[in-house]
Order: structure tokens, then sequence, then C-alpha cells
């Protein structure tokens, strides 16, 4: 049985660093157990049986970058179809999505150790036009989404797209607004446009962690876990053949992020609002 890692385990009493052993399946980087010390030695306890006002969240360093797990039998990330950690690959050139093959390519970004998640982000100048394009693919097309990362703005300005997928009448995304210290999430299936703005007021030079949920019922957006603020009905997402653009507009050359990303995720459903929470703890 090897270890495959440690995890940091928040407790009551403040975190706590602990070996992690994996058990099954060798290529499946599911973490079921973790090792700790008893008064009659040392035990692995399955993380199922941890009880759920002690719940710990996980992040876990293995060979493919940090994963971050849930404790649940379900996982909270099980909804995930891509994720770019941006941990800084041996190729500079590439975003490695550690959920499939979505891999980005990197367009100027550079790596940098000031992150949220794991040993490094990617730092994009809006100025040199950065940006990481992934090609299209059916999984970026659910007919339900949610859509989570970290951001540091170093400027703010009007329309700095985070992250955008699709153009015309069938898209997604995050974008700063016309009030350029505000974020509006947008969502439209081909049947109309639903936008709607997060309360925060963004600063730059500070972190926080983004995301939005949306399907035909509306879209709902979140700050740091919490929701702030939400609208009605939306539509379902139609057939887009469009490459998601992390840090530009979709379509290319226009509506450049300038700041720091991290931990990008995309989930084929639209998550609820403890599963939004849930995620941020993870961290």
């Amino acid at each position: 049985m090897a270890q495959i890692g440690t995890i940091k385990v928040e407790t009551a009493g403040g975190p706590v660093e602990l070996p992690v052993y994996e058990l099954g399946d060798s290529g499946s980087d599911r973490v079921e157990a973790f090792r700790v010390q008893t008064a009659s030695g040392p035990g692995f306890v399955p993380l199922t049986d941890v009880s759920a006002a002690d719940r710990p969240y996980l992040r876990v360093q293995t060979g493919n970058g940090v994963k971050a797990f849930d404790t649940s039998a379900s996982g909270i990330l099980d909804s995930v179809v891509s994720r770019w950690q941006f941990n800084g690959d041996a190729d500079t050139s590439t975003a490695t999505d550690s959920e499939r093959s979505n891999d980005g390519t990197i367009n100027g970004a550079s790596y940098t150790t000031t992150a949220q998640e794991g040993s490094h982000a990617l730092d994009f100048e809006a100025s040199n036009g950065d940006s990481v394009v992934v090609s299209n693919d059916a999984s970026l097309e659910p007919s339900a989404v949610s859509v989570v990362a970290w951001m540091r703005p170093e400027s703010l300005t009007t329309f700095q797209r985070l992250l955008h997928k699709g153009m015309g009448s069938v898209k997604y995304g995050m974008s700063t607004d016309d009030a350029s210290d505000h974020i509006t999430a947008f969502w439209d299936g081909g049947g109309g446009e639903e936008v709607e703005a997060f309360a925060t007021s963004f600063t730059a030079g500070t972190w926080y962690h983004v995301g939005f949920g949306a399907d035909a019922n509306g879209v709902d957006v979140y700050v740091n876990g919490s929701p702030d603020n939400g609208s009605g009905a939306a539509t379902n997402w139609g057939d887009n053949s469009s490459d998601l653009r992390i840090g530009e507009r979709s379509g290319g050359d226009t509506g450049y992020w300038d700041g720091i990303i991290d931990d990008v995720m995309i989930a084929n459903e639209k998550w609820s609002d403890q599963t939004f929470a849930d995620v941020y703890n993870l961290y």
C-alpha cells in the first residue's frame, strides 16, 4: 500500500498534516482513507466514517498535481467535467485538464507561485493579449453548468473575460461589466441571454473565489462560497462549436483579463448553494 502524498485536515483544533495512502485501483487517484496514530498504534480511518460534524476537507498532492476531495461517499467534484489547476506543467505551453483531455494552449500567460490552489497559478497580462484556448468538446456544452475559479485582478477595466465559451446566441462565461469593478455571469442557450451581476464590488490585488450555476431555471452567482445574487428563468444550452477561452473573449483578440487566475472548474450540472460552499471550503 503506497503513500501517495499528504493531506491537510481542518479540525476544531486547527490544521493537521497527515500522510495519505491509496486504497484500491492505483490509477484512480481516489483517496479512500487516511492513516492516523491512535493510542493502540497506527490505523486507517475510512473517510466515509468521519462524522459530518468533524468532516475534514482534503487537499492531496499526487503525481497529477494537487487534488481536492470531499470526504462524503459520492464526492462533491463528481460532476466536474474539466479542471485546469495551472500547477506549473513542465510544458509551459499547455494547461493540463486534470479531469479529462480538454487541455488548453497557453498563449503568453506565465506561471506564478502566487496561487490559491497547489504550487502555481497563471498570470495574465491584458496588454500582451494573454489567454488560454481550449478546443471545443461536447463535454463543455452541458444542458446545465457550474463554473468556479479563483481570481486576483491586477486592474479592473470594462469587459475583461475571466472565462468565455461561445459566440452569438449560445454562450456562457464571466466578465467584468461596464462598471469595471463588478462582474457578470452570462448564459444563453439560444433562447435569450440571461445576465446576472455579482453584488460584490471587487478590488484589485485581492483573491476571490467566484462562480455561477445556470440551467433553465436561472443563473445564480457566488463569491467565496456564498450566494451573491440570483435571477429568474434562463434557457437550456444549445450546440456551439466555439473554443473555450480563459482570460479572453471567445472568438479571440479582445476582452483580455489582467491578473491571476487559478483552479478553473466546469461541472455538467447546476450546483446547489451547499455544493458551492463545499467546493470553496476545499481550499
